[in-house]
């Protein structure tokens, strides 16, 4: 018969199941008039738009685009990395739509924090449009008070 350590070790804790969404909006940082500031648009490059924590698995990422024409041409694009590996292939945003993770990618075991990067390639005149990245991820480090199997 096995040893039972079904109570040892937070066995029987559980963890939680977690969804962040980051926000990528073509205005950055709205005009300030008073100031005489023009907005701040997005560019070509790269941004930081989350640091995951230690001790995770990204088990999925999805690209949600609400509104058509978020940036206007059809070359503007969007795609995500999480410490450097392609969480979400280079993207159009020109249209609304949903664009699954590369599948490949996941899951994704983040053992150090981990910045997830967003690459934009921008064509044309923008709106003021906002795309969004779901990111699905399980904490195995961090247990709740919660057992399997307590009533």
């Amino acid at each position: 018969m096995a040893t039972d350590i079904r109570g040892n070790f937070q066995n029987n804790r559980r963890r939680e199941a977690h969804a962040v969404t980051c926000a990528v909006p073509f205005v950055l940082e709205s005009a300030d008039l008073r100031e005489g500031k023009k907005q701040t648009e997005l560019a070509n490059g790269d941004y930081t738009v989350l640091t995951l924590p230690a001790g995770v698995i990204v088990t999925g990422a999805n690209l949600i685009v609400e509104d058509d024409a978020v940036f206007d041409g059809a070359g503007s694009k969007l795609g995500f990395k999480i410490g450097g590996v392609e969480a979400v292939a280079s993207t159009a945003v020109d249209a609304a739509g949903l664009t699954k993770g590369t599948a490949a990618s996941f899951p994704l075991l983040i053992t150090t924090e981990q910045d997830v990067v967003a690459t934009a390639v921008v064509a044309g005149t923008g709106t003021t449009g906002t795309a969004k990245l779901v990111l699905e991820y399980v904490d195995y480090n961090r247990a709740t008070m919660s057992y399997i199997g307590a009533e």
